[in-house]
């Protein structure tokens, strides 16, 4: 901090300011914090790095609508602000409200048409939405901008909710054989070949992204979901254990068990 206020007095730019904010914030002296954040919001026309950083700390302390009028504070001072509508977008979709997020995505479009975020963020909501064949539009497009395998996987999985399983097989299978990180795309085949009752070529999959280098960890616990959704739960109980053994605190395998044993239950 010491540093940080030397630095602000030699040279006091929107970024410096921006770090001394950060520090105090993060020594707990949060008004102390957006008082200095305040004050550049204010005074300077730079405001960007003062204005990311500001709308970060509301978030994290829960205080979203006071972020949401921060960002329109940001829209007043400059109505072509990108950062402001993408922020904005973000917090209506934490909030559960897709299309007043799908709204501030369509203004970040409408200034800059191929912008990555907007069109990840519509395309989400649009998911959420149920509205599949909308979603894939925007993933069509900046799957093209952004060709990773995180995208390509999403792209897939939209594909499925359309019913085009050949498609989003052909997607993930050039993933699978092709990428070195293949555990987002080894995930997704397989929960999709076990909801379609396909459970061998699940389990295959299993031992094939073993081989591949997926995580024995990881392997285990989709064992344990493909043989719980098959009714074999002797099997899966045996996987179960064998997890536990590794890792008794797992979250996602007490998760399983207990999905099994509520069954078991019904």
């Amino acid at each position: 901090l010491e540093c940080a206020n030397v630095i602000v007095d030699l040279e006091p730019t929107s970024f410096n300011y921006s770090n001394q904010a950060v520090i105090l914030y993060f020594l707990g002296d949060i008004e102390g914090s957006f008082e200095i954040l305040d004050n550049v919001l204010t005074n300077f026309d730079d405001i960007k790095d003062v204005f990311n950083t500001k709308f970060t700390f509301l978030c994290e302390l829960g205080r979203f609508d006071e972020a949401l009028e921060l960002c329109d504070f940001a829209l007043e001072k400059d109505s072509k602000f990108l950062d402001a509508f993408a922020l904005k977008s973000k917090v209506y979709f934490d909030k559960g409200d897709y299309n007043k997020s799908i709204e501030y995505a369509n203004q970040m479009l409408n200034l800059e048409g191929n912008n990555l975020y907007a069109l990840k963020s519509k395309s989400y909501s649009l998911y959420e939405l149920e509205d599949y064949e909308g979603a894939l539009e925007c993933i069509n497009i900046f799957a093209d901008l952004e060709p990773s395998s995180s995208n390509l996987v999403y792209k897939a999985v939209l594909l499925y909710r359309l019913d085009d399983i050949e498609g989003s097989f052909g997607i993930l299978d050039d993933i699978l054989m092709n990428s070195s990180d293949i555990k987002d795309a080894f995930n997704n085949k397989s929960i999709i070949l076990s909801t379609l009752g396909r459970f061998d070529e699940a389990l295959e999959l299993c031992d094939y992204a073993f081989d591949k280098g997926v995580d024995y960890f990881d392997v285990l616990c989709m064992k344990i979901k493909i043989y719980s959704d098959k009714e074999d739960y002797d099997m899966a109980f045996e996987y179960i254990n064998e997890a536990f053994e590794i890792n008794p605190n797992d979250e996602l395998v007490k998760n399983l068990e207990k999905d099994i044993l509520d069954k078991l239950n019904e």
